[in-house]
């Protein structure tokens, strides 16, 4: 698997910024919820479960998470 790390600019409320930031400003403000955008969560420990649905996008994912603070059942 190969990480990317970028972004783009947006044009919000007549402010061009970072999608980054403006995508971190959202969710502190609350004004962007991101239950809907999580939708696989897996124990750090299960990384190597965690690509399947990150690559496989029939999975329905959209973000998959690796959890530091859970652990596994396993």
């Amino acid at each position: 698997m190969i990480g990317l790390y970028a972004h783009g600019m947006e044009e919000w409320n007549g402010r061009k910024q970072p999608t980054y930031d403006l995508t971190a400003d959202l969710l502190l403000k609350k004004k962007l919820l991101v239950e809907g955008l999580i939708t696989h969560r897996f124990p750090l420990e299960d990384w190597r479960t965690t690509v399947r649905p990150a690559k496989d996008k029939r999975s329905g994912s959209i973000k998959v998470l690796l959890d530091m603070e859970s652990k596994s059942d396993a």
